[in-house]
């Protein structure tokens, strides 16, 4: 997957993990949550699958995306707001 390097960087910069790397699936793990993941599977050219884990909860939120952008933009979204949700309980 082209975006790869793209969420490696935006991940390992928030204390992700990455555990498996490869054309059609990402899996990432967070180093202080291992029961929540991120994962993106590209089921072919025009589906990506795109797996994120619910806040407060045990629970995954699974999407699609027609494109890897789209898909990408989603995951540096849900990175962003999580990140700034944290913040504020501090």
């Amino acid at each position: 997957m082209i975006m790869a390097n793209y969420l490696d960087y935006l991940l390992s910069k928030q204390k992700w993990n990455l555990l498996i790397n490869n054309e059609e699936h990402l899996l990432y793990v967070q180093t202080i949550d291992e029961s929540g993941y991120i994962e993106v599977k590209k089921k072919h050219e025009a589906w990506i699958e795109v797996s994120v884990p619910m806040r407060n909860s045990q629970f995954q939120y699974k999407t699609t995306f027609k494109s890897e952008m789209p898909a990408y933009e989603y995951i540096e979204n849900y990175v962003h707001e999580t990140d700034d949700y944290n913040h504020k309980e501090d």
